[in-house]
């Protein structure tokens, strides 16, 4: 482009060189174009240069990757670095403010000048990670200043060889090579440069750990074992009305779902919808919010299950805004909250099954603990699920392979309950609007969720 507006500068010369009329203007139009020519430059290079001070390269670990719009690298299952104290009491106020996961470390190297460095960085899972802060460029509390992000006490960036180098002389590697370091410290190394640093790319090296996957072996079918297959209306109650965790976005309606030949389909649609258990009389917003423009479908089995082992297959939905799950429930309000999600799939990310459980006296001191497995056509095709649950311990399954195993044979509470111990109702519902969802995508809806040839042996 440069060179064509150069020749083109040129070919005006020539013109105007055979045109008298033209003489007296010629230096005129000569320092014009000389003019032009430089905008035309300096103009996307401002541009350019612009854009880089609000997305500066981050310094990730290897196999890794910057998000596109954040400061965060991540692996797909993880993400890495840049927690400041914020961050830690947002994940501390998620896992009852104790959660030694919160401010875990694992070691990594990094390799600056030839040489390596051995360094500690906090590490958290994504989906967790995505539940406890928004996607921002900077760390919650800091904001962007001269391409770095900046609170009170600490400068955020990507610090370039020449801040890198004098920081190794005056500190540790821990405080040089974690992209963050102590403002007085920042201070101190900037004096020494008068320079602010520049940005470049430091390559760590993560060593991840080795994980041994757990030896499952599945219980054998105990002799006064019930056999229960459930593929009828008569096995479901069917809850109509609103759930909080659609956010009033929409009402369970009793005409979404269907049984027919082992099959249970349960439906979602965008629909205005009169809440069907509307009432003025009861202080609830659940009950005296009239209409929601979506509709889903929640059904109970009607029987309670304690111990034994659950088998399907299914084919979920995974579009933002839907969160198909099949789940334990029961709540006895002072003696115990037991929520066990064995099977979750919001539709935020693709892919992603998860099974995880919520647990605690009260609804506000819950404590969680979640694992998924990705499984990319689980809304194209029909998997095998199965779930395992005896005294100690619950076990899931997709296509044999075990997703999660929660110990439940230690999680008595101080008035001597254990939840995962009392029989549960096991909930199946289609819901639209959660906020772990993402943002309802209509070109979407309807969908439905399909549940095939279940059996629930009861021991």
């Amino acid at each position: 482009m440069i060179e064509y507006l150069y020749l083109t500068r040129y070919r005006i010369y020539d013109i105007l060189r055979y045109k008298p009329i033209f003489i007296t203007n010629y230096f005129m139009l000569r320092i014009l174009s000389i003019l032009l020519l430089i905008l035309s430059i300096a103009v996307p290079f401002y541009s350019i240069k612009s854009n880089a001070a609000q997305l500066s390269p981050a310094n990730c670990p290897v196999g890794t990757y910057q998000s596109k719009t954040t400061f965060y690298c991540t692996d797909g299952t993880n993400i890495f670095g840049l927690y400041n104290d914020a961050t830690i009491a947002m994940c501390k106020e998620l896992s009852s403010k104790t959660s030694q996961a919160c401010t875990s470390k694992v070691d990594v190297n990094v390799e600056f000048n030839n040489k390596t460095y051995k360094i500690s960085v906090l590490r958290y899972s994504l989906p967790f990670f995505n539940r406890i802060v928004n996607s921002k460029y900077c760390p919650p509390t800091t904001t962007l200043t001269s391409n770095l992000c900046k609170s009170k006490t600490e400068t955020y960036g990507n610090f370039g060889p020449d801040f890198i180098k004098q920081c190794l002389v005056d500190f540790d590697a821990q405080n040089c090579l974690t992209n963050r370091i102590d403002n007085v410290k920042f201070a101190t190394i900037t004096t020494k440069l008068k320079t602010v640093p520049t940005i470049v790319s430091v390559k760590p090296i993560v060593t991840p750990p080795v994980i041994t996957p757990p030896v499952v072996t599945p219980p054998i079918t105990k002799p006064n074992t019930k056999i229960v297959s459930p593929n009828n209306a008569s096995y479901w109650t069917v809850v109509e009305g609103f759930d909080y965790s659609g956010n009033l976005k929409q009402v369970y309606d009793k005409n979404n779902h269907s049984f027919q030949d082992n099959t249970i389909t349960l439906g979602a649609k965008k629909e205005l919808t009169t809440n069907p258990v509307y009432s003025t009389k009861i202080d609830d917003e659940r009950y005296y919010t009239k209409t929601a423009p979506y509709q889903g479908t929640k059904l109970i089995l009607n029987e309670k299950f304690l111990y034994g082992k659950i088998t399907f297959t299914a084919k979920f939905p995974n579009s933002k805004g839907t969160m198909p799950a099949i789940w334990l429930f029961d709540e006895v309000k002072g003696q115990h909250y037991t929520e066990v999600d064995l099977f979750e799939i919001p539709g935020s990310e693709v892919g992603n099954i998860y099974t995880g459980t919520h647990y605690g006296q009260d609804f506000k001191t819950l404590k969680s603990d979640f694992s998924f497995k990705n499984v990319d056509t689980l809304f194209s095709q029909f998997h095998k699920y199965e779930v395992i649950k005896t005294s100690s311990k619950i076990q899931t399954f997709v296509d044999g392979k075990l997703i999660k195993e929660l110990n439940v044979a230690n999680k008595t509470l101080p008035n001597g309950i254990n939840g995962f111990n009392q029989p549960l109702n096991l909930i199946m519902n289609l819901n639209i609007g959660d906020k772990w969802a993402g943002a309802i995508d209509d070109s979407k809806l309807p969908t439905q969720m399909v549940i095939k040839d279940m059996v629930i042996e009861n021991y």
